[in-house]
């Protein structure tokens, strides 16, 4: 459904500490902060909206830092003080460093949110690299001040796994405090990589395969509505599916058919958030004839049925 302004919206402020339960009007659920040994901070926070609001988590950091945000369920629209907005769900993780200003989340009602992210002063990452991985994320080693940076990622699923362990990882024992470190910075590390990976990627693939990714890509894109045949696919760079799909999964991870159902999944997440269209004419703008199968397949991608979003 259209995103509502947040000026209408009421706001809730929520402090970053340890082992907090949130109990702001509209919202509920807890966040727990756990200092890592080796420096930074591992954030887990389920929460959901009784009523569309915003939640702004207000960050302690008085220094330079760095932090992921990925939700492995459900969604919400993030928005800076600089009107530049990103949609989180998980298919669409974020790296982020936000000075002095918080983090606004714009809920919408009855959405459950799981979250994980790690977050580590730029001393911290420094200390903790090599000079030319600490020179790939240059884009976040600015003066303190009002910096604001955003970069979008593509989760893998590496790090879909490694943020499920990290959530669901509340075991007591002598060495659990050793596990999360390493977990935690194993997810960064991902994070981070796959920041990176666009560059890495394109380097494992000839210029004509990544000509060959890049058009069909946008030709899938430009025509959700319509049947694919993977097979016709390919023909149309006189290569054959399984060529195809090596491409794909050398440039996302995915194979064709995954691409495909990925990409028809956030382009009716988009459209239930920003029209009014029925459901039945979003899943057919997309490409699904059959309404019960875009509702099973968008309940397990986005945690919720399309009547929800």
């Amino acid at each position: 459904m259209p995103t509502e302004p947040l000026t209408n919206l009421k706001s809730h402020d929520i402090y970053i500490e340890q082992g907090v339960t949130i109990e702001a009007p509209g919202v509920s659920g807890r966040m727990d902060q756990t200092t890592l040994s080796g420096g930074g901070f591992l954030y887990r926070l389920e929460f959901k909206a009784n009523e569309d609001c915003v939640l702004n988590l207000l960050s302690s950091y008085t220094e330079p830092w760095v932090g992921s945000i990925f939700h492995l369920q459900g969604h919400s629209l993030m928005r800076q003080t600089d009107g530049q907005e990103d949609l989180i769900n998980p298919e669409s993780a974020l790296l982020i460093r936000v000075d002095t200003e918080g983090v606004a989340f714009h809920l919408k009602k009855g959405v459950l949110i799981r979250h994980v992210g790690v977050a580590m002063t730029i001393q911290d990452l420094k200390n903790n690299l090599s000079e030319a991985g600490f020179n790939k994320l240059s884009a976040f080693n600015q003066p303190y001040g009002k910096v604001i940076v955003t970069k979008k990622i593509i989760p893998t699923k590496k790090m879909q796994k490694l943020g499920t362990g990290l959530f669901l990882s509340y075991a007591r024992g002598p060495f659990n405090q050793m596990k999360l470190d390493g977990a935690a910075r194993l997810f960064q590390a991902e994070c981070f990589e796959q920041y990176c990976e666009p560059t890495i990627k394109q380097n494992k693939l000839s210029i004509i395969d990544q000509q060959i990714h890049k058009k069909t890509a946008a030709y899938i894109k430009a025509n959700l509505n319509q049947t694919f045949s993977i097979e016709r696919l390919a023909e149309q760079h006189e290569i054959n599916s399984n060529r195809l799909n090596w491409i794909f999964k050398q440039h996302t991870g995915n194979s064709v058919a995954d691409f495909i159902r990925n990409e028809r999944l956030i382009a009716a997440h988009k459209l239930l958030l920003e029209t009014t269209q029925p459901i039945k004419q979003v899943a057919l703008a997309v490409g699904y004839q059959h309404v019960g199968n875009f509702s099973r397949a968008y309940k397990k991608k986005f945690g919720e049925a399309p009547s929800r979003t």
